[in-house]
């Protein structure tokens, strides 16, 4: 085989179907994004490079870190960051003025109006916990409790749980959210009182239900806060995909399904523009 013949199988080798080199899963503008990155994405996002997961989500993931490239050369575009600023950096620079945004007070007021059943709050337990290792720490735990020892006192010693330094202190929590291990037992204790030791795959656990909050129907005052940071949530997402859609019509975004490790499903894969 003459040489001038080789060098295209050469190439071939280290190119998928499309010309473009294996290690590209997608590409910004004609800038790429390759598989590494991709891995390091999930890594960063998932805990691991994504092999246990199925491939919409995958495909989802990949769309969140082209959707994010987007609006970082978006930002960069409009002087918002400069160009070295990351992406997360990009995004919080251009959703920022909405903070400072305050909600109108007739928005506050129309939502509560029509929400007002959902805002109501179940009923509520506040709640100390202590988690230990072994049986026998547990029960020596409720005994010196029950001798009159504070409980907050007991969780900073002994507790493994990231409340100890708290004294064990889970602050408020709704009786329907709790973890179906440790519903049935707290859920039949009384104010001041201590759980029995209940086992669970992470270790034996002891708990006290400070106070018992009944079911109750916040005023709109009460409300206010919680609407506001809802309306303010809700406002963001409008504007992210405002930004998304702006950046989408400026730069082009190519998916190179072929060389990803997983079958593409995601936004971008019919978009005949890219």
């Amino acid at each position: 085989m003459r040489p001038t013949l080789l060098l295209p199988l050469l190439l071939a080798a280290c190119t998928g179907g499309s010309g473009v080199p294996l290690e590209v899963v997608a590409e910004v503008n004609g800038q790429a994004i390759t598989e590494a990155q991709l891995a390091a994405y999930l890594e960063r996002h998932v805990g691991d490079a994504g092999g246990a997961l199925d491939s919409s989500v995958l495909s989802s993931l990949l769309d969140q870190l082209l959707t994010e490239e987007l609006l970082r050369r978006h930002a960069v575009a409009r002087g918002v960051v400069a160009a070295a600023a990351t992406r997360r950096q990009a995004v919080e620079a251009l959703l920022a003025p909405l903070a400072e945004e305050p909600v109108p007070a007739h928005e506050v007021a129309e939502y509560y109006r029509w929400h007002r059943r959902q805002l109501a709050l179940p009923e509520r337990l506040r709640l100390r916990h202590i988690l230990v290792a072994d049986a026998s720490t547990a029960e020596r735990s409720r005994q010196e409790i029950l001798g009159g020892r504070p409980f907050a006192e007991v969780a900073r010693e002994v507790s493994l749980d990231p409340s100890a330094p708290r004294g064990g202190d889970q602050g408020e929590l709704a009786v329907d959210d709790l973890p179906s291990p440790f519903a049935e037992p707290v859920a039949a204790l009384a104010p001041g009182e201590v759980s029995e030791v209940v086992r669970a795959s992470d270790g034996y656990h002891l708990f006290l239900v400070e106070e018992r909050l009944a079911p109750a129907h916040p005023s709109l005052d009460e409300a206010a806060p919680r609407i506001e940071e809802r309306l303010r949530g809700e406002r963001a997402d409008r504007r992210v995909e405002e930004l998304i859609a702006s950046a989408e019509a400026r730069y082009n975004v190519a998916v190179h399904a072929d060389n990803l490790p997983f079958q593409y499903q995601g936004r971008y894969a019919h978009d005949t523009r890219r």
